[in-house]
């Protein structure tokens, strides 16, 4: 079995040569027959890197090319299709945001961005009496 990947999108041909005992070579020749689509991009950069909550909120920019849909995946359970969605988070911890970008030939690609954004609350490590003046 022989195996082709084809890297660039366009429409080729595909052609069987085989020979016989007495040497005669035949060959067969489909035109055409297989189209590759172009492949999308999903790319992006969010920030701030650090998030306060309650309140504190991730931004998106979407640099993908080559789609016209898009799914993103926040790492705590919310999902959106928006272009370049902004989102609260709830809880703290560490979130992992994915991309997944799809052209109009329902190709897709994906890309993750690992434990890329820390969730803390506002006054995380402070003490209450801090964050008070005493009267004298």
């Amino acid at each position: 079995m022989t195996l082709h990947t084809y890297y660039q999108p366009g429409k080729y041909s595909v052609s069987l040569s085989a020979s016989n005992v007495t040497g005669q070579i035949i060959t067969e020749t489909k035109q055409a027959i297989i189209e590759v689509f172009p492949r999308p991009d999903a790319e992006f950069e969010t920030k701030p890197k650090l998030i306060y909550i309650p309140g504190g909120i991730l931004y998106t920019d979407n640099r993908s090319f080559n789609a016209t849909r898009f799914v993103w995946d926040f790492g705590d359970g919310s999902t959106t299709t928006e272009f370049e969605p902004e989102h609260k988070y709830k809880e703290e911890g560490f979130y992992s945001v994915k991309l997944i970008a799809i052209n109009q030939y329902e190709c897709a690609d994906t890309t993750i961005q690992q434990n890329s954004v820390k969730v803390q609350k506002r006054w995380a490590g402070l003490n209450s009496e801090c964050l008070f003046a005493r009267a004298g």
